[in-house]
């Protein structure tokens, strides 16, 4: 497998510059890199997220 030309921080932060509000197209382009793969790391670092949330409760529920 070719090994990733990221780390998972410069990952981290990329994706940090988007939700903060950076243009996705400036992104790309100072990284050289396509807004798919951007999409996708962004994709990978919320299903980690949601395995480290533990799961809501329902008060209602017994």
């Amino acid at each position: 497998m070719k090994p990733s030309r990221f780390t998972n921080e410069q990952k981290t932060k990329i994706v940090q510059q988007l939700n903060a509000g950076t243009p996705l197209l400036t992104l790309c382009c100072e990284n050289k890199i396509s807004a798919s793969t951007i999409y996708i790391w962004r994709k990978f670092q919320r299903q980690q997220q949601a395995e480290l949330d533990p799961p809501a409760t329902d008060p209602m529920r017994r």
